[in-house]
């Protein structure tokens, strides 16, 4: 090298393999200046080289509520890291709308509009609190406010209207836990008295996952999903849950409301049935379940788990997709004629939103322009 002098010589007595102290100094002084640049190269390439900041990729989340009662608008949520809010979507327009509280310590989710169209149900977080419980509000369509409907510090999830728009019927988590990735457990289904406040506990089955509970057209019954029941035929714990796998496996779709009713679902189809959305009128029932098993047997390549959307009508089950790609959410109109999913055909994180015609049997995916949260790179 240029401007360094060798001063290496061997000695007689001393082996081929010992370096001079010139050469020791040379080795450390470019061990040292190598260290010195590679720290330089994690640290620029850290913050974005040039002097740009480093942005880590933030993970979105995104949830579909609910259709308007003239199937226009479609409720849903999203989050983008821990900046989260509700939004509507006009289906025929594409147009997306934020809706954004007044109080900028809130956050909207679980949109659901009430039977008359009056109303959408909220339900109402606070950053500052961490989602550790939440509260119902009912917003007013007409002039754009939202009053609160109850107090208690809970965990509220899923809530949806009485044919009557009378009461509310919702999820509640009774436990946060310590560890694990899923925070809260204990599920159990209630429901609220919208005039007088009062709220009553409707199950008592401490479950560990729970999915979106409806009423059925009499007002008193309800449907809804549960995984991991925590209490079943006086067991307790574990125990309880291994009992149920044992008699109905993974079926979780259960119709209650009687008073003194037995934990056993209300229909099956395969395996993994589950998340159930029923009509207005209560004929038609739509749920996800797994295709894996129907896949094969039309001699179709499948790996792993598939899902897919059917229908329970007549006492008939029907597929009604096949997919093929990630099922992320969905949800049916009051009158059972559309349903609205997520699919992930890629396996990227990047989703697409569908719409299908129930009656026709046929999808269309839903594009809502360039700068929307569907459009392509928003999700990823």
């Amino acid at each position: 090298m240029t401007g360094i002098k060798n001063t290496e010589h061997r000695s007689k007595s001393a082996p081929s393999t010992l370096i001079s102290d010139g050469r020791w100094k040379w080795l450390l002084a470019t061990g040292l200046f190598l260290i010195a640049f590679v720290l330089y190269l994690l640290t620029t390439t850290h913050n974005g080289l040039i002097g740009q900041v480093f942005q880590p990729t933030e993970k979105v989340k995104m949830r579909l509520g609910g259709f308007s009662p003239d199937n226009r608008l479609l409720t849903y949520d999203f989050c983008r890291g821990n900046n989260c809010y509700a939004g509507l979507l006009d289906l025929h327009s594409g147009k997306v709308t934020k809706l954004s509280p007044p109080d900028t310590d809130e956050w909207w989710s679980s949109g659901c509009f009430s039977p008359s169209g009056k109303y959408l149900v909220f339900v109402v977080n606070r950053k500052a609190e961490n989602s550790r419980w939440s509260q119902l509000g009912l917003f007013d369509i007409a002039t754009k406010s939202l009053t609160k409907l109850t107090h208690s510090q809970s965990l509220k999830e899923f809530p949806s209207f009485s044919p009557d728009e009378k009461r509310l019927i919702y999820a509640q988590a009774n436990r946060e836990r310590k560890s694990g990735q899923t925070r809260f457990s204990d599920w159990d289904i209630y429901e609220l008295d919208i005039d007088t406040g009062q709220e009553r506990r409707l199950t008592n089955y401490e479950f560990f996952l729970i999915g979106s509970p409806f009423y059925l057209p009499d007002g008193k019954k309800f449907i809804f999903s549960g995984d991991a029941p925590s209490r079943f035929l006086g067991k307790v714990g574990r125990e309880a849950n291994e009992a149920y796998k044992k008699l109905y496996q993974d079926n979780t779709i259960f119709i209650l409301g009687n008073g003194a009713d037995e934990l056993r679902p209300a229909f099956t189809n395969g395996q993994l049935s589950h998340s159930p959305k029923v009509s207005m009128d209560g004929k038609r029932i739509m749920y996800k379940a797994t295709s894996q098993d129907l896949n094969r047997l039309a001699g179709q390549p499948t790996l792993g788990y598939t899902y897919d959307l059917f229908m329970l009508e007549d006492g008939r089950h029907r597929r009604l997709t096949n997919l093929k790609s990630s099922l992320r959410g969905m949800t049916m109109s009051s009158d059972g004629s559309l349903i609205a999913f997520f699919s992930e055909p890629e396996g990227n994180g990047e989703i697409e939103l569908w719409l299908l015609d129930v009656l026709l049997n046929q999808s269309k995916r839903i594009e809502t322009g360039a700068d929307s949260l569907f459009s392509k790179g928003h999700n990823k």
